[in-house]
């Protein structure tokens, strides 16, 4: 009982062939081309953003996170008005 065997695997790719059918690989393996392509894309934008906030260029988007901190910060400072204000 070792590894697999190249007669192993052959035998496997066989039986997901028939139970899946070559169409459904076929879409399967492109639309997992695709995730890791738009995956690798959405990276090198994170890093070109990273190069540019680090070189002292502003960025004027936020991501989401960062909107979500200033709404709770906002929300969780203490309220200072005229209300009740004692002399």
């Amino acid at each position: 009982m070792g590894s697999m065997s190249l007669g192993h695997w052959i035998i496997i790719l066989i039986i997901v062939l028939l139970v899946f059918g070559s169409s459904r690989i076929e879409h399967l393996g492109r639309s997992l081309g695709r995730a890791i392509r738009g995956f690798k894309e959405g990276m090198n934008e994170k890093d070109t953003t990273a190069r540019e906030v680090g070189e002292g260029e502003t960025t004027d988007q936020l991501t989401y996170s960062q909107k979500e901190m200033q709404v709770k910060d906002k929300e969780q400072s203490p309220k200072t008005g005229s209300r009740h204000q004692q002399s």
